[in-house]
Order: structure tokens, then C-alpha cells, then sequence
């Protein structure tokens, strides 16, 4: 996912020092990320929220098509559904990253699950791949008949030898790349 897995192409930041936040260089007008701790690694997860111009059901059927990612999900080379029941699903996901030289891939462990009164949750685990960590959450949430929130959550750490700060960023890269993926696909459903 998971577009999860939506990895970015992964290439160092700009040369110039940037004293600026990892949410203040990458949030745009419509779409704020933020990182958030994890208790396994120094690497946090990266998190973008948006609000879609759709149903929550229109939002939902796309994230839970998970055969789909490849064909709108940046950086995906494939995603295949391995096995389903019910709201469970395993699931194949490959990207290539840094520059397109590397390929990253995961079996996932997909599963839905209602929080509180109005959110859909979507959540993906590694269970195996060439990753050392790999973890994926959508949270869908109907704001009214046309309009959703979705929060987009990824934690990958590749196990290189790269700064978990880069990796970090990488993170919360992909994370604004996935939901703007995401606008596009509702706004072009084809």
C-alpha cells in the first residue's frame, strides 16, 4: 500500500541547507504532512491529510482496489491481490526507488476496520519483503454527500545505509504523492 508502498524515487534533497521542517517543504495549499514518531525505529512515518472532492464510498472502493495501485499510485511497478476474505486481503505490492535503480517489493497484509463513528480505517503490514519495515494506513472520513477526508500514513525504512532523516522525508514525500495520485484518480476515473 500500499502505495503504501508508494514509494517516491528516492534522490537527496536539494544541496543547499534547508533549515525548514519536513511538513513545511512538503505540504502544499491542499494537502498538509506531518511525520510521526514510531516505536521500532528512528525512521517516522510519514502522514498527509486532504480533503477529497468525492463520496466516502467513492474514496473507499479505490483504496480497497488494491490490484490497482500500479496503474495510478507513483513509483509502482505492480500490485496484485494474493488472497481475500472479507475485509482481509493479502496483497503483492513491487516499486522501484531511488532513481528507479532499486526494487522494492512486500507482501502486505490488508485489512478495514470502522473507528469511531465515521472513519474507515485501511491498514497494511509487511508480512514479508526486502525491506526492513513497511506499514501503510488510509483513514477515510465523510465530511458530507460529496467531500471526504483521507489521511495517508507510510513507514518504510529500506535497511540501507542512508540517514533515517532522508529516509523520513522520502516518507512524507510519497505520502503527499500518493493522495495527489489519489485526487487525480477521482477527478479521471478512467
Amino acid at each position: 500500500m500500499c502505495a503504501c508502498l508508494c514509494a517516491s524515487t528516492w534522490c537527496a534533497p536539494t544541496a543547499r541547507a534547508d533549515d525548514r521542517s519536513i511538513s513545511e517543504r512538503l505540504t502544499t495549499p491542499t494537502i498538509t504532512v506531518t511525520t510521526v514518531q514510531h516505536p521500532k525505529t528512528s525512521v517516522e512515518w510519514g502522514r498527509a491529510v486532504a480533503v477529497i472532492d468525492a463520496p466516502a464510498a467513492d474514496v473507499l472502493a479505490i483504496v480497497r482496489n488494491y490490484g490497482t495501485y500500479a496503474t495510478f499510485l507513483p513509483n509502482f511497478q505492480a500490485s496484485r491481490v494474493l488472497s481475500q476474505r472479507g475485509s482481509s486481503a493479502l496483497v503483492y505490492l513491487e516499486a522501484k526507488i531511488i532513481k528507479k535503480m532499486v526494487t522494492i517489493w512486500a507482501e502486505m497484509k490488508m485489512r478495514m476496520r470502522q473507528v469511531g463513528a465515521n472513519t474507515q480505517v485501511v491498514e497494511g503490514d509487511m508480512i514479508k519483503g526486502n525491506v526492513s519495515i513497511m506499514a501503510a494506513r488510509w483513514e477515510v472520513t465523510p465530511i458530507d454527500a460529496g467531500h471526504t477526508q483521507v489521511a495517508f500514513q507510510l513507514i518504510m525504512d529500506p535497511g540501507m545505509p542512508m540517514p533515517s532523516s532522508m529516509v523520513t522525508y522520502f516518507g512524507a514525500k510519497a505520502t503527499r504523492q500518493t493522495l495527489q495520485a489519489l485526487q487525480k484518480r477521482i477527478a479521471s476515473p478512467h
